[in-house]
């Protein structure tokens, strides 16, 4: 069954593109791909290494988008509260207090929401202030 090493028709060696090509090797060994030794191939064992080539991996699915982030909501002005909430019982305070908060909400030097809340403390201690001063004269 075994043919004698001088029957064996020459080898292949592997070429440095990667695929197999015939050449005589005068000592029988080989270099490949994945192979180091000695290796003897028939022409069409030869054709069918000629014909592989490494496998093709796939390629990697593409990363998700992150999720949508929202911009942390600005915090309420500590100022327009107070203002608003002083504008019934203490008018005075409460139209400077909401009038000092109203100011720096519109120029943009604080960073926070509450204009509404502000400008009606404005509002209202104006209407106290003239509500308290129709009634003491």
């Amino acid at each position: 069954m075994h043919a004698k090493s001088s029957e064996l028709p020459e080898p292949i060696q592997a070429s440095s593109s990667g695929g197999w090509a015939a050449a005589p090797v005068t000592r029988g060994t080989m270099y490949g791909p994945a192979i180091a030794g000695t290796l003897r191939v028939d022409e069409r064992s030869a054709a069918v290494l000629a014909a592989l080539h490494p496998p093709t991996l796939p390629r990697p699915l593409p990363l998700p988008a992150p999720p949508a982030t929202h911009p942390a909501p600005r915090p309420l002005s500590i100022l327009a509260v107070v203002g608003l909430a002083l504008a019934i019982p203490a008018s005075p305070v409460g139209l400077v207090v909401s009038a000092i908060a109203l100011g720096g909400l519109l120029s943009g030097r604080v960073r926070a929401r509450g204009e509404h809340l502000a400008l009606a403390g404005v509002v209202v201690s104006v209407l106290m202030l003239t509500a308290w001063i129709a009634l003491l004269t």
